[in-house]
């Protein structure tokens, strides 16, 4: 299953990097799909302190074992039109508005709250069926 996770405050709680870490053992696709810029998409002003920025997406993503392949920056774009050309399963997130354009336009591609007590359970019994 192709699963995707935000960064800031989702893959940055221990507790998510250790689901996202089981996913990758299990053999499932795990990307991290964050609205930060990439260093090749950030206004010229920004260019210079990006890369530092972004060196704790890279070691998380190493830590859990997520290839570096399957790191998207959608530089401050909705994240919703990135997962439905891809065909990702399922994003977890903190961003209301951001799982709320994922339900409305991201059609196969199923939106969970990291915020809500169930959200562990609510992804595993998706991927289980």
């Amino acid at each position: 299953m192709k699963i995707s996770f935000d960064f800031d405050n989702t893959l940055t709680r221990h507790s998510v990097q250790e689901v996202a870490t089981q996913l990758v053992h299990e053999g499932h696709e795990v990307w991290i799909v964050t609205s930060r810029y990439s260093e090749e998409g950030a206004p010229a002003f920004l260019k210079s302190s990006v890369k530092t920025s972004n060196e704790d997406v890279f070691m998380v993503a190493e830590d859990c074992g997520i290839s570096l392949n399957h790191i998207q920056f959608t530089n401050m774009e909705l994240k919703a039109n990135f997962l439905e050309e891809n065909n990702f399963s399922i994003h977890i997130d903190d961003d209301v508005s951001e799982l709320f354009e994922i339900r409305n336009h991201a059609n196969a591609c199923i939106p969970i709250n990291v915020d809500f007590l169930s959200w562990k359970e609510d992804c595993l019994n998706i991927i289980n069926g």
